[in-house]
C-alpha cells in the first residue's frame, strides 16, 4: 500500500510540474487560475469594451444619416423622372398639334396651288387652241 502512494504521489508531481511548464509556456510565469477567473476583466478589456461601444454608436448614427441621405436622393430623383414625363408628353402633344397645322398649311397650299395650277392649265390649253385654230386657217 506504501509503494502505491508513493507512485500515486510520483505521478502527481510529475502532473504537476508538466501542469507548470504548460503555464510557463503560455504565460511566462506560473498564475493561479482559480484567482484569474474571480479577478474578472481588467482595465484594459473595459477600457475597449467602452471604445468598443463608442465607435459602434458613432457607426449607428453614421448610417442613419446616410440612410436619410439616399432617401433624400432618391425624392430628387423621382422628382426629375416625373418633370421629364411631364416635358416628353409635353413634346408628344405640341408634336401632334404641329403635325395637324401642318396638314391645314398643306391643304390650305394645296387648295390655293391647284386653282392657280388650273388657271394657268385653262389659259395654256386656251392659248394651243387658238394656235392651232389659226394654224388650220
Amino acid at each position: 500500500m506504501r509503494k502505491q502512494i508513493n507512485e500515486n504521489k510520483k505521478a502527481r508531481n510529475d502532473k504537476e510540474r508538466e501542469y507548470n511548464e504548460r503555464q510557463m509556456l503560455r504565460f511566462g510565469n506560473l498564475i493561479d487560475l482559480d484567482s484569474l477567473e474571480v479577478s474578472g476583466p481588467s482595465q484594459a478589456v473595459l477600457d475597449k469594451q467602452m471604445e468598443y461601444q463608442r465607435v459602434e454608436k458613432k457607426c449607428i448614427r453614421d448610417i442613419e444619416e446616410k440612410e436619410a441621405e439616399l432617401q433624400k436622393t432618391q425624392r430628387e430623383l423621382t422628382e426629375c423622372v416625373q418633370k421629364n414625363t411631364d416635358l416628353l408628353e409635353m413634346i408628344r402633344r405640341e408634336g401632334e398639334k404641329q403635325l395637324e397645322l401642318n396638314k391645314k398649311l398643306d391643304s390650305t397650299n394645296k387648295a390655293i396651288f391647284v386653282d392657280d395650277d388650273n388657271a394657268e392649265k385653262k389659259k395654256m390649253k386656251d392659248l394651243k387652241e387658238h394656235f392651232k385654230q389659226k394654224l388650220e386657217m
